[in-house]
């Protein structure tokens, strides 16, 4: 197995990134954040929480069993950068043609890649409940511009 050190590379676990932003209470300081951090990972979770249009196949109920990974934080066989490559997979258009057994055991094969904290998150990107404390789709859309559709402008 490959693990994935990304302590080396100098970057923040996405669980690391996601207490920084909710541990802030100036929007400034969390715009800088977004900013200092942006990368496509980032994008595509910033994505995934305001895009209306985006369906995915499970909702908390219908979540496969799996076992959260005791990797310690940043040697996982997965990374969150990773998991966002592949979150298409789980769309719900995607997964039209595939079982229910083929279904569970990619997600679960995912989920059980990854830290457990990350593993946690992508499940609530998944089930369309993920939020992080003050990054509002204002905020986003002010950080980034071009980023979401514009479909999505409610803010």
């Amino acid at each position: 197995m490959r693990y994935q050190i990304l302590r080396n590379k100098n970057m923040k676990l996405f669980h690391e990134l996601v207490q920084e932003l909710e541990s802030t209470r100036s929007v400034n300081a969390k715009k800088d954040i977004l900013i200092n951090n942006n990368n496509k990972t980032l994008q595509t979770i910033l994505i995934h929480m305001f895009e209306k249009n985006i369906d995915f196949g499970y909702t908390q109920k219908t979540l496969p069993m799996w076992t959260p990974a005791d990797d310690p934080a940043g040697l996982s066989i997965s990374n969150m950068t990773l998991a966002m490559r592949k979150i298409h997979l789980f769309y719900t258009e995607n997964m039209k043609n595939l079982s229910e057994k083929q279904k569970e055991r990619i997600l679960v094969r995912q989920l059980e890649s990854l830290n457990a904290d990350d593993a946690k998150i992508l499940v609530k990107i998944i089930c369309k409940k993920f939020k992080i404390s003050g990054v509002t789709e204002k905020l986003v859309r002010e950080t980034f511009p071009d980023l979401l559709s514009k479909e999505t402008s409610n803010a």
